[in-house]
């Protein structure tokens, strides 16, 4: 059954300059304390059948505290994603995003970590000496992974000081941070990409396609360059956009009338956290209404670290 109306929720832990946790495990244990949040939270609105929960998380959700994941993290964090999906199966779940990198010189031990054997991360091709950094979202539902997309403009994801060192790149960045050459030959090697026994579109993709409806989803710094807007052959049903600075804007709007807008962001601490979460019916495609942040129109649940927003008013496509 295609979906027709929406309950929004939203995660709000802190993801700006200073968060990130000491490991994987460490992160993992924080967003499940936070999907707990969510499932009791979800029990008190008694919605039917014919609502889908959409739960969003902010950009670097995953963060390392003085580093970033590396490659074998980053399958553990997958691993973990998805059993905490098989377990919340109601929930589609934008968890935000996951900042890692492949190291020039990974260990093997490192590369056989990650299990997802299908994700077609050739390493070997990527032995350089230099780390090459990613921006990744995973959307899940019912324990599959159902889209992977990288963030494509790099906003304070490197260290740009390591990057004209010659130290580090931000993959696919067409900018400062010099990653447009790994891009194009990255896109070549992705015509298909498999991380969860089902063929997925190539992982650079805004859109896709779920229960009748196309989604469009950004990470930050892509809103802000319209990327989505550009990519789009047609306005998507609903777009999800999860940041740590960023918001909607006119311009970075591709969503039809009547679709469903969602934003979710992470660079503020509580209480103004409770600004961070959007959610809206599109009333013109051509120059939506963008609602102003507020902390109205929604219920909070939880505490700092499993802080959750739920809002109050169903959302219909229409």
């Amino acid at each position: 059954m295609a979906i027709s109306k929406v309950r929004a929720l939203a995660l709000l832990p802190f993801t700006g300059r200073g968060s990130g946790y000491a490991s994987a495990g460490d992160n993992l244990r924080a967003f499940a304390a936070g999907l707990a949040t969510a499932s009791t939270a979800l029990k008190k609105y008694r919605d039917g059948g014919e609502v889908t929960p959409i739960l969003l998380a902010p950009e670097w959700t995953f963060k390392k505290k003085q580093d970033v994941y590396r490659y074998g993290e980053l399958g553990e964090i997958c691993e973990g994603l998805t059993r905490l999906s098989k377990q919340y199966s109601d929930l589609l779940i934008f968890a935000g995003s996951i900042l890692w990198a492949i190291e020039g010189k990974e260990e093997e031990k490192q590369q056989r970590k990650f299990n997802f054997k299908n994700l077609k991360f050739d390493v070997k091709y990527y032995y350089r000496d230099y780390l090459i950094v990613y921006n990744t979202a995973l959307v899940l539902r019912g324990g599959d992974i159902v889209h992977i997309y990288h963030k494509t403009h790099e906003g304070l994801d490197v260290d740009l000081k390591q990057v004209r060192a010659g130290r580090e790149v931000f993959a696919f960045d067409p900018g400062e941070a010099k990653g447009e050459k790994y891009w194009k030959a990255f896109k070549a090697r992705c015509e298909t990409v498999d991380a969860s026994g089902k063929n997925l579109k190539p992982v650079i993709a805004h859109t896709f396609e779920h229960e009748g409806v196309t989604f469009g989803v950004e990470i930050c710094a892509d809103h802000c360059n319209a990327t989505l807007a550009k990519a789009a052959r047609q306005p998507v049903d609903i777009q999800v956009l999860v940041s740590c600075g960023a918001c909607f804007s006119s311009r970075g709007m591709a969503v039809r009338r009547g679709g469903i807008a969602l934003h979710c962001d992470g660079n503020a601490e509580p209480p103004k956290n409770e600004f961070g979460f959007t959610a809206f019916v599109v009333d013109d495609d051509k120059k939506p209404t963008i609602p102003k942040p507020s902390k109205d129109g929604k219920t909070f649940f939880g505490a700092k670290d499993d802080r959750v927003a739920v809002w109050d008013e169903l959302l219909a496509l229409c």
